[in-house]
């Protein structure tokens, strides 16, 4: 069996996978064209996605034997999380599995902070409820950090504005102090 029958074997039989773990109608999407950064289209084998409220949660790669490909499929998701315009996406990677006993057909894997290839357990693949408030967790910090720094600025210029202000009073008091009018009542309306 070559790996484009093999391919298709394992992308049905993680999709049923899915379909179990609960993810809804229209959640998973079969080689979605991803328009990336230079106008190239990619396509991943499936895109997770929150079918209400039509976002992007994760990308996922099916591949028949790795062998040498692991930098390559890297690499691949990299391109694909880009394309999908986020790059913090959760990208995960299938593969047949090579234990006889295997509740599944397949094995999971995600790459870890340091690039490297991590198994997962498939107790421990998230469900779709986490994905989904995972990325809406995600989104509130980047709410919260852009409203920090919104308050954060206003506070500066106002702090400038202040002193500003104070530095002109002195020297309309100084001013005045030697008989020279600066600031008037009459000016300042």
């Amino acid at each position: 069996m070559n790996e484009r029958e093999f391919h298709s074997v394992l992308a049905s039989e993680f999709a049923a996978f899915l379909k179990d773990r609960g993810y809804p109608d229209g959640s998973l999407i079969y080689e979605p064209r991803l328009k990336g950064p230079q106008g190239k289209l990619y396509r991943p084998d499936f895109l997770i996605v929150d079918p209400i409220r039509n976002e992007r949660l994760a990308i996922v790669e099916v591949k028949g034997r790795l062998n040498d490909r692991v930098q390559y499929v890297q690499e691949q998701l990299e391109h694909y999380k880009k394309a999908a315009g986020d790059s913090t996406l959760p990208a995960f990677l299938v593969t047949p599995s090579d234990a006889p006993n295997s509740q599944y057909p397949f094995q999971l894997y995600i790459f870890d902070d340091q690039n490297q290839l991590e198994k997962v357990d498939f107790m421990l693949f998230p469900a779709f409820s986490a994905l989904s408030s995972n990325h809406i967790a995600e989104q509130k910090q980047d709410i919260r950090e852009e409203k920090e720094k919104a308050t954060n600025s206003f506070q500066i210029i106002s702090h400038i504005t202040a002193f500003i202000l104070v530095a002109l009073f002195i020297a309309d008091f100084v001013c005045s102090l030697k008989g020279i009018t600066v600031i008037t009542a009459e000016r300042l309306t």
